[in-house]
């Protein structure tokens, strides 16, 4: 049987087409601050799983702002914190930049997220 081929190729050539998103979700603050939230998923993979962590974490006991460190720039969150200093004001911002995320990526266990 050395002439066997295997059968349980997969090609990823073409994942090196693969960008970053070029378009991550921004939000203009009154004083005229721009606030980015990066897109998870082009962030070095433990750090995106340390934030995803960190995320659920946060979802369950309400305590986001380790989330919020590990996702922002220190700026970012900074500024955020101070346009936003409680959770009844920071939770709907979240909520609108993670909805527009999830439209991108998918939630937990509706599959994956479309493409285009």
């Amino acid at each position: 049987m050395a002439n066997d081929k295997p059968k349980n190729i997969i090609s990823v050539a073409d994942l090196d087409d693969i960008a970053e998103n070029p378009d991550p979700i921004t939000i203009a603050l009154k004083d005229g601050t721009k606030i980015t939230f990066p897109d998870v998923y082009d962030m070095p993979l433990e750090e995106a799983e340390d934030f995803f962590r960190e995320l659920t974490r946060g979802m369950n006991t309400g305590i986001m702002t380790p989330a919020l460190k590990k996702w922002l720039p220190e700026e970012d969150y900074k500024a955020l914190i101070k346009a936003f200093p409680t959770v009844r004001r920071l939770g709907p911002v979240i909520e609108r930049v993670m909805a527009k995320y999830e439209a991108q990526w998918g939630s937990e266990g509706e599959g994956r997220a479309s493409t285009s």
